[in-house]
């Protein structure tokens, strides 16, 4: 049964967070990693982030987040300060914080814009243990309702090219729509990403 996520599901989130797209998360932190969970983790928490867990819902399981999706209408995507990520962090390691901005600068580009009457889902991660139980199906499903109960349209989501959770999206009546190469990322390992969309009838 999915609930709302809570400030103090921080640490399990960020850790969920970053099994969504590793590659890519690897090269952003610089290697980093536990950096990066920390700087989740306040994101978590910190009111405005596009990883706030108000934005969230969780399945947990004996107290512990064994899946998560966090997910958004455009207009509130729109309403979002990406540029602010790790506002709320301090005491990180010097030059984390330059490095995830620049390259996010470039990375930005992996992901179109989400069109009006859209809802995007932005992350979506079930533990590694708890994989293959339908639990990724169950919080999209409960985001396409939210999102027809919110006036949306269709559903997006960007993902990683080499993720097996495309074959996940597709069964769920998900498509490619986009595919996008930014070669500076590519040579640093970051695969294409797709942009997959569901319309909501």
């Amino acid at each position: 049964m999915e609930e709302l996520g809570r400030p103090e599901d921080a640490d399990d989130a960020a850790e969920l967070l970053y099994e969504t797209d590793r590659e890519f998360f690897a090269y952003l932190s610089n290697g980093d990693r536990p950096s990066l969970l920390r700087l989740f983790a306040d994101e978590w928490r910190r009111p405005g982030s596009p990883l706030h867990h108000s934005f969230a819902r969780v399945v947990r399981e004996g107290g512990r987040v064994v899946g998560l999706l966090v997910g958004y209408t455009q207009a509130e995507h729109a309403g979002l300060d990406f540029a602010a990520m790790g506002s709320g962090s301090e005491g990180l390691p010097g030059g984390f914080l330059d490095h995830l901005h620049r390259v996010y600068a470039v990375a930005q580009y992996l992901f179109p814009a989400v069109p009006p009457a859209a809802f995007y889902v932005q992350n979506l991660a079930v533990a590694p243990d708890h994989r293959g139980q339908g639990l990724g199906g169950q919080l999209m499903a409960g985001a396409f309702e939210r999102a027809r109960s919110l006036g949306c349209t269709a559903c997006h989501l960007d993902v990683d090219s080499q993720n097996p959770a495309v074959r996940v999206y597709e069964h769920l009546g998900m498509r490619v729509l986009v595919e996008t190469r930014v070669p500076e990322l590519a040579a640093c390992g970051t695969p294409t990403h797709f942009r997959m969309v569901r319309e909501l009838g």
